[in-house]
C-alpha cells in the first residue's frame, strides 16, 4: 500500500510555502548525542547507586578497538542487556553496557529487550534529504515526541520549526504532523489549515515508526522477529555521511528489504545507529530506491522521562478555532 505519510513528508513537505529566506551557514558540526533515561528505580541486590539497588555483573573485558565487528559465529555468548530504565544508574556506579556486540543478532535482540517498558521518548531532530540527481540538499529542524499507553497504542508528531534550503537559506518554519489512531494530520500554521488523512481502514491502526508506515525512518521500539522478518540485517559500519560522522560509542544494523516486506518498492537499504550506554538511536540513513537519500541526527535524546504540557500539547489532534479543516477518509485502494 502506498502510505500517504511516506509520500507527504519523505517528498519534502512541498505542500506549505516557505516565508522569506535569510542566508545562513550550514554546519555539520552538529552530530554529538546526548541521551538521558529518567524512570522509577527499580530493586536488585547489592550495589548501592543512589536510590537503585543493583547486582554487579561479572566484568567483561572490553574491546581494544571502538569499531564494530561482524563475526559469522559470536567467541562468546550475547550479554544479556539491561532495561533503558536503568541504565544510567548503572553507569554512574561503573557498570556498563558492552562496547560492541559481534553479531546483529545480539545487538537486534538487546534493543528489543533494553526496550521493554517504552513509555515516551523525545529529541531534536535534524532531517536532510539529498537529491541523487540534482545534488540538491534540504535540511528541517525540529523536535519529536513519541508516547506509548498502557494498552501499546502509539502516537507520534514531528514538528519542524526551520527549514534550509538547497543555497543554505535558512527561513522560520512552522508545520506540525501528528500520527494517531490510524490517522496523519497535517498543522499548518501558516495559512491555519488542517488536513487529517486516515491512513488505514476503519478499526485498524498503525504503528508510525514501523519503517514503511511513518513519516522518516525511525524505527523507536520495535519488535526484533518482526525486523528479521522484513529485513536481511546485518551490522553496520561507521557513519559517513557529514550529519552523523561525529558520533562516538554507536554501533549500527544495515537492515535490506526482502521481497514481499511491502516496502521493497520504496527503500534500498536502512542504516540506524544507536548509543552503546543507552541502546537508543541517535541516526539513521535511508537510501531510496530512485538514489535519494534521508539522513536523521537525533540529539537531546531523553526515554520514559515523562512528557511536559508543551509536548503532550505535540500529541493532540484537536483542530484550533477558526481554522480550515479538510478531512480525506480512507479508501480502498484501486485493484
Amino acid at each position: 500500500m502506498k502510505r500517504a505519510a511516506v509520500i507527504l513528508l519523505l517528498a519534502g513537505c512541498s505542500s506549505v510555502p516557505q516565508p522569506p529566506a535569510t542566508s545562513v551557514a550550514s554546519s555539520e558540526s552538529e552530530s554529538a548525542s546526548q541521551v538521558t533515561i529518567v524512570s522509577s528505580p527499580a530493586a536488585l541486590p547489592t550495589a548501592d547507586v543512589g536510590d537503585l539497588v543493583v547486582t554487579a555483573p561479572t566484568p567483561t573485558p572490553a574491546p581494544t578497538s571502538t569499531q564494530p565487528t561482524v563475526s559469522a559465529t559470536p567467541t562468546q555468548p550475547a550479554p544479556t542487556p539491561l532495561p533503558l530504565s536503568i541504565i544510567s544508574k548503572l553507569a554512574a556506579a561503573g557498570i556498563t553496557q558492552p562496547k560492541n556486540f559481534q553479531t546483529s543478532d545480539q545487538l537486534l535482540d538487546a534493543l528489543g529487550q533494553a526496550t521493554n517498558g517504552l513509555r515516551d521518548f523525545q529529541a531534536s531532530v535534524i532531517y536532510d534529504r539529498l537529491d541523487a540527481i540534482t545534488e540538491d540538499r534540504e535540511r528541517r529542524v525540529g523536535r519529536i515526541v513519541f508516547e506509548q499507553s498502557e494498552t501499546a497504542t502509539r502516537r507520534f508528531a514531528i514538528a519542524f520549526d526551520q527549514f534550509i534550503d538547497a543555497a543554505g537559506h535558512a527561513s522560520p518554519q512552522s508545520q506540525r504532523f501528528t500520527f494517531a489512531d490510524g490517522w496523519l494530520v497535517e498543522f499548518d500554521d501558516t495559512r491555519h489549515q488542517c488536513i487529517e488523512r486516515q491512513l488505514v481502514p476503519p478499526g485498524r491502526n498503525l504503528d508510525p515508526l514501523r519503517l514503511g508506515e511513518g513519516p522518516m525512518p525511525l524505527p523507536i521500539g520495535q519488535n526484533s522477529d518482526d525486523v528479521r522478518r522484513r529485513f536481511g540485517v546485518s551490522l553496520a559500519p561507521p557513519p559517513e555521511v557529514p550529519l552523523l560522522k561525529k558520533l562516538q560509542n554507536v554501533q549500527g544494523l544495515l537492515l535490506i528489504p526482502r521481497k514481499g516486506s511491502g516496502i521493497e518498492e520504496d527503500f534500498e537499504q536502512v542504516c540506524v545507529w544507536y548509543d552503546l550506554h543507552t541502546l537508543a538511536p541517535v541516526g539513521v540513513v535511508a537510501r531510496l530506491k530512485g538514489g535519494d537519500t534521508k539522513t536523521v541526527l537525533l540529539r537531546d535524546v531523553v526515554v520514559n522521562g515523562g512528557l511536559d504540557e508543551t509536548s503532550k500539547s505535540m500529541l493532540r489532534t484537536t483542530v484550533p478555532e477558526g481554522w480550515q479543516r479538510d478531512v480525506r477518509p480512507w479508501k480502498k485502494p484501486e485493484a
